[in-house]
């Protein structure tokens, strides 16, 4: 039964005397392999839960207990783009991981990006193209 509380007011003393309950006891389990989406209003909680299993917050009270490995799972957000490199051809995104690691040749990550676009329904021949010539849904499956 998790919480996360925020600070909303605070005395002349600086003593916190209000909080804001973001997320107000939640129990979950994510197994590997399944896949969780967040909907509701403005101003539910969903970013707050999103940085809570990201491991970007911690709860105020409760239990946040996370098996595996940190890379396991990643955010994918409505409309990524601000989060793509506008000047970089999408196969370069893709493959940023591996030319930062410098773990493979620039022909293997060609083919790698190639690999992984037709798996997420791009087509290859998309991949020399800029991140805004793409829809917000093809520009979720490159991020």
């Amino acid at each position: 039964d998790v919480h996360i509380n925020f600070p909303a007011r605070k005395n002349w003393l600086g003593k916190t005397t209000e909080h804001v309950h973001a997320i107000n006891g939640i129990d979950l389990q994510i197994r590997r392999g399944e896949t969780l989406g967040i909907v509701g209003e403005s101003g539910c909680g969903k970013s707050t839960l999103a940085q809570l299993l990201m491991g970007m917050l911690q709860p105020s009270h409760g239990q946040y207990i996370r098996s595996g490995s940190q890379r396991i799972m990643q955010m994918v957000f409505q409309d990524p783009l601000s989060s793509l490199n506008p000047r970089l051809p999408v196969w370069r995104i893709i493959t940023e991981p591996l030319w930062i690691a410098k773990r493979s040749s620039e022909q293997q990550r060609r083919a790698l990006a190639e690999e992984l676009a037709v798996q997420v329904g791009i087509r290859p021949e998309y991949l020399d193209r800029l991140p805004h010539a793409f829809s917000g849904g093809q520009r979720q499956r490159i991020a």
